[in-house]
């Protein structure tokens, strides 16, 4: 998936968001350092916390617990079916979670052949399962959330309705099998805690896989979380319950160059709680330009970088303007040419954009890690 690789890499070149900012216009209003900086701290700890909040859902623990029981018991394993896969709640557990990184190979070397496995799976007490035929068009599997209680009670419901996997070949040469149809739900003591609907559509071209789009719909009580990518545009968000505003939203459009593969122009904003990134990156320009010490100084180079990006941070309720974001020298040897992003407040001062937004970074590394390839 050489293509959306290049979106992945470009999303999070610098390991920042550097795909935000905006030429300012006259009206807006600076805030000042203290307020910018007191902005910047609150809402990067509360969007840590919204991430940790997700991960620790009544949906998430129990998917974990299912995952468990699976793998230490494989209900679909049978010699008169198709090959089963203990990892298959894994797959599905992978694609629920937009917090860790991860990448292709993770997904599973086995196939996993929906319409030999349907039926009701029930967990029980000695560490087997039960199979009944019924029903005939989903998978239905029946298990505890706590296996420590006794008497054992299989209050969960996990029904498949809809699976499906598309044989990709990732950048070890390996075969694995990706999810692309995904239509799933858990129940809890009949309380709906998990939704899923995922549809991935990936071709061949010329040898090359590409992801053509991904539309997909998560909700784990209380959370909502959308994405919709196609090779030009990139869209999602976080949302919760009886929240108005998203705690997160990313709108891009993605400009190629003539071989459709490297990106020319990334634009669009992010919102992050009351944070607005806006503007627009040149990722090819960033990426591809080879510099020589004869020829250009560091302060050559620092000015051709900031050619490449216009670059700001907002507030989200006000539009007022918290930060200017630039490349700047940096003293430190991890990196070379020796530089860092950093934000540039009302008084001229500096801090660096990473330490505030690591956990963004490693949530959009999750979100477009099913084609990091």
């Amino acid at each position: 998936m050489k293509t959306l690789k290049n979106i992945v890499t470009l999303l999070v070149i610098g390991s920042v968001l550097i795909f935000a900012g905006c030429e300012e216009e006259d009206s807006t209003k600076t805030i000042s350092k203290d307020e910018a900086v007191q902005t910047l701290n609150q809402n990067s700890q509360d969007l840590e916390s919204d991430l940790q909040a997700m991960e620790n859902t009544e949906g998430m623990q129990a998917i974990e617990v299912l995952a468990s029981l699976t793998q230490e018991s494989d209900p679909f394993a049978s010699p008169t079916k198709s090959i089963g896969d203990e990892f298959l709640i894994g797959k599905i557990q992978q694609i629920m979670r937009p917090v860790e990184s991860q990448n292709l190979q993770k997904f599973g070397s086995q196939p996993f052949n929906f319409g030999d496995h349907t039926g009701t799976y029930t967990w029980q007490s000695e560490g087997v399962w039960t199979e009944d035929p019924n029903p005939t068009d989903s998978i239905i599997i029946e298990f505890p959330t706590d296996t420590t209680a006794d008497p054992l009670t299989n209050n969960a419901v996990f029904a498949l309705s809809n699976y499906e996997e598309t044989a990709v070949t990732d950048s070890l040469d390996n075969t694995v099998y990706v999810p692309t149809k995904v239509e799933a739900s858990l129940t809890i003591d009949g309380t709906k805690v998990v939704d899923l609907s995922w549809n991935l559509e990936i071709t061949e071209t010329d040898g090359e896989t590409v992801l053509s789009s991904l539309d997909a719909t998560v909700y784990v009580k209380p959370f909502t979380y959308t994405v919709s990518l196609t090779q030009n545009s990139l869209s999602a968000s976080i949302n919760r319950d009886n929240v108005e505003t998203s705690l997160m939203s990313i709108n891009l459009n993605v400009t190629f160059m003539d071989n459709m593969e490297d990106v020319e122009k990334l634009k669009g904003n992010v919102q992050v709680h009351n944070l607005n990134f806006k503007g627009w990156v040149k990722p090819y320009a960033m990426e591809n330009r080879e510099f020589s010490s004869t020829d250009m100084t560091t302060a050559d180079i620092l000015d051709y970088y900031n050619e490449q990006i216009d670059l700001a941070l907002f507030k989200y309720d006000t539009g007022n303007k918290i930060a200017d974001v630039k490349f700047v020298e940096t003293d430190t040897q991890t990196s070379e040419p020796p530089m860092e992003l950093v934000f540039v407040f009302k008084d001229d001062s500096t801090e660096p954009v990473k330490g505030y937004f690591e956990n963004i970074y490693q949530y959009l590394q999750q979100l477009l890690g099913q084609g990091n390839m």
